[in-house]
């Protein structure tokens, strides 16, 4: 994934952003000299970054796999499956990020309600199962999650 390189000059200021996510701000009370080596500086840099490819690219920029062709964003909080946003909720991206975190270990029901509901576990499990359920049907894809009989889920590696 390549990033977009923005150089602004306003109100006295240069603005360097990278992705509307990084930010920068040189004062131009230095020489102009300086400011202008500062700033080839950091486009050189970004523009190596930009060449060479990512060795993990699910781990590159808060960009997670779940497996090949389904990806959690974790700065849009957002779910991808191919090129696809898929529209999840707070909750349902909150279980696939608590288990893809927590891989390969099995999250009873009473862990991911108090988690993601962040409230005392009183017969929570319904709620848990029905969040999954809508949650698989939305994301065809997903076979990384299984469920655990009467214990809860768990994302296999």
């Amino acid at each position: 994934m390549k990033e977009k390189v923005l150089l602004k000059k306003e109100c006295g200021e240069i603005l360097f952003l990278q992705n509307e996510t990084t930010v920068m701000v040189i004062k131009t009370e230095i020489s102009h000299d300086k400011s202008a080596v500062f700033l080839n500086e950091c486009i050189s840099i970004l523009q190596k970054l930009l060449q060479e490819p990512a060795e993990h690219p699910e781990q590159d920029k808060g960009i997670l796999m779940l497996q090949p062709g389904v990806w959690l964003d974790e700065r849009r909080r957002s779910v991808w499956e191919d090129d696809h946003e898929i529209s999840v909720t707070r909750r349902e991206y909150e279980v696939l990020y608590m288990l893809f975190r927590n891989k390969g270990c099995v999250l009873t029901y009473e862990q991911i309600y108090t988690r993601v509901w962040k409230e005392e576990y009183y017969e929570g499990r319904n709620s848990v199962i029905c969040l999954m359920s809508r949650l698989r049907k939305k994301l065809k894809m997903v076979s990384c999650i299984s469920s655990i009989r009467e214990i809860g889920y768990m994302y296999q590696v």
